[in-house]
């Protein structure tokens, strides 16, 4: 049974259209998520669901009796009132209604007419309907449900525990449909956990935004994407939707392919950036599991003491970390902690909110003094550092400004690279990286500050929380960008599939001890579930891990590589880079030849050379996979 009904609905903000003649049924019992870029307008359509927003015309249809439930984003605005004082606000229709009733009866009992019989009526035909007689116990009850304290006040209680207590707000009105915006923004893994686990017993419908993948993958039966006003349905799992998302924008690329060039820019470097990112995405899986393989074995190298430290010392060793600890207000941070960190590691670190993520990577850095242990930092460290809080962003310049200085163009790691062709490749338009930061998305922000520290020369990338509000084409980006980087990086995260698939060994912080071991946060559910579970009110099931078999390395001689394709395997990283730093140029001259009155006479000629470059690397792209497979089958070394 259809909940709530868009029908040929259509909104849009001056000339940007958010809506274009859409259809969206919502079912009783589903869960809805709605992904998209940032920008795309996911948070309007939400409100057009809620009703908060107008459509410029079409119709919004609910069926009778049906009670929504919208769980915002932001924080409280008070925080000086007691929990049940706040959560009992998610019930004012609940005692609005009651008060009408009483007021009501009183009413007749003085003068009685059919005119308040039927108010008394229907007054109560809808306390029935959503129970609000027992709304005082529903709201004692839900709070006992969530383990939240009735009494203490707002600001006693950290960013995960007001997520809790808004979802509390939410329950109480006794919704059948329910609306999130980003839920697990900034919440830790185990309260992300714990959040799942809620939401999946809950009876109505939900309809949430999120771009956290593997809390997509856990909740949602139902994806729709909305892109360029238009929606697109794909019922089952996260990886169904991108299936089928890849093969709309395949069919796409066909369709315009004999107009691409009057195609707007924006348009190109979607479909290029996915189709390119999906013909590395198998490379770098199987480059990730080697890498996994060669930290288990020098772990185990390590744990019998047989690491040569002093040949490891000259710029191979970035950390060597004594027995370290930390501690703040006479609070244990964490304590005790041994460990190496060698050149190229890739270190996710996680743990709840509080535990000191952050605090561990300062005293690694020195810029926060240890209180037991040492930290001796290898040499010619050059860190990158990617905050949280987007300090090193200038939010009066404009993003070329932020990232060159004022300059056309600079020299990135050896190469001229002009401005506008740089920004292309963190999906930058030339309008918007002419604007001021000021006026750019959250996204926009953390994809501006990562091309502003990878521009410059560094060999240790520290990237605290890079996931938050970025959407799900930019964490793809972010996941190239950081297996691409040659040197050393550590990683704060709470994004469970983006530590899956970047990270080489994880470090888990819990009651002030660190646990390290080898893989992503999937690579270790048991030490999770073992660590976290005392501390939720609510046990989170854990998805099972299937055990990775070892892999088999089988010779089959008659598929052996050729002398030639060998030569290929090696050689074509080069050809591409080339291919890729002339599509950069070509790139640059479109944009300077498009701001020129008479760059038309000679814009045709670069957009078929660019063209060429494309189609060229996507060959040599295609032609290397294609090599890699068959050595990773025949088990050659090259």
């Amino acid at each position: 049974m259809s909940l709530i009904r868009l029908t040929d609905a259509n909104l849009s903000f001056g000339n940007h259209v958010i809506l274009d003649q859409i259809n969206l049924s919502i079912e009783a019992h589903e869960r809805v998520c709605i992904v998209g870029r940032n920008g795309s307008g996911k948070s309007t359509l939400l409100k057009v669901i809620l009703g908060s927003e107008d459509l410029d015309s079409g119709s919004r249809i609910l069926e009778n009796q049906v009670q929504i439930a919208y769980l915002r984003q932001d924080p409280p605005e008070r925080l000086d009132i007691t929990t049940l004082e706040y959560v009992s606000q998610g019930a004012q229709r609940a005692y609005q209604v009651l008060s009408l009733h009483q007021q009501a009866l009183e009413d007749f009992s003085h003068t009685s007419s059919p005119e308040l019989a039927a108010t008394i009526s229907r007054l109560e035909e809808e306390i029935t309907a959503h129970d609000y007689w027992s709304i005082g116990q529903r709201i004692t009850a839900t709070l006992e449900q969530l383990g939240i304290p009735a009494d203490r006040k707002l600001q006693e209680f950290s960013g995960g525990w007001l997520r809790r207590i808004e979802l509390a707000k939410a329950f109480v009105s006794n919704p059948n449909v329910l609306l999130l915006d980003e839920p697990t923004n900034h919440l830790d893994i185990s309260s992300i956990q714990w959040l799942e686990t809620t939401l999946q017993s809950f009876p109505g419908a939900i309809v949430f935004i999120s771009h956290d993948r593997a809390f997509v993958d856990h909740m949602a039966t139902r994806i729709v994407e909305l892109d360029r006003g238009h929606i697109y349905d794909h019922p089952g799992s996260f990886n169904s939707y991108l299936e089928g998302r890849n093969k709309r924008l395949e069919d796409e690329k066909k369709q315009v392919a004999l107009f691409e060039k009057n195609l707007a820019e924006e348009e190109k470097w979607i479909r290029k950036g996915i189709e390119a990112r999906r013909t590395r995405n198998e490379g770098r899986v199987r480059a990730l599991k080697a890498m996994r393989v060669e930290a288990q074995n020098m772990r185990k190298l390590s744990d019998f003491g047989s690491i040569n430290v002093q040949a490891t010392r000259s710029g191979k060793l970035v950390f060597e970390i004594e027995n370290l600890g930390l501690e703040l207000g006479g609070r244990t941070i964490f304590s005790g902690f041994t460990n190496r960190v060698s050149a190229k590691s890739r270190i996710a670190i996680v743990g709840d909110n509080g535990c000191g993520k952050s605090s561990l990577i300062k005293v690694m850095l020195h810029e926060l003094p240890a209180s037991q242990g040492s930290v001796h930092i290898g040499t010619n460290l050059q860190v990158a550092y990617f905050d949280q809080l987007r300090a090193e962003l200038d939010l009066e310049k404009t993003a070329i400004d932020n990232v060159f200085d004022g300059k056309v163009e600079a020299n990135v790691h050896g190469h001229m690279r002009h401005a506008i062709g740089y920004l292309a490749d963190f999906m930058f338009t030339a309008d918007k990286a002419r604007s001021k930061v000021a006026s750019l998305s959250g996204g926009e922000r953390n994809r501006l500050l990562l091309a502003k520290i990878l521009a410059k020369p560094s060999n240790l990338l520290v990237l605290d929380e890079p996931t938050n509000d970025l959407d799900i084409e930019t964490l793809e980006l972010l996941e190239d960008l950081v297996s691409e980087y040659q040197g050393t990086i550590l990683i704060v995260s709470h994004d469970r599939q983006f530590i899956d698939n970047v990270a080489v060994e994880t470090w888990f912080m819990q009651d002030g001890k660190i646990y390290p071991y080898v893989g992503g946060y999937s690579d270790n559910i048991a030490l999770h579930e073992q660590l976290l579970a005392p501390q939720e009110p609510v046990k989170t099931q854990a998805p099972e891990v299937a055990p990775t078999p070892a892999p088999q390395r089988v010779q089959n001689r008659s598929e052996r590589l050729s002398y030639k394709e060998k030569q290929d395997l090696r050689n074509i990283p080069i050809q591409l880079e080339e291919t890729e730093s002339k599509i950069a140029e070509l790139t640059a001259k479109i944009e300077s030849l498009s701001m020129d009155p008479n760059g038309y006479l000679e814009l045709d000629k670069v957009t078929q050379e660019l063209t060429a470059q494309e189609q060229l690397a996507e060959q040599l792209q295609e032609r290397w996979l294609e090599l890699e497979e068959k050595r990773e089958r025949t088990g050659e070394v090259i």
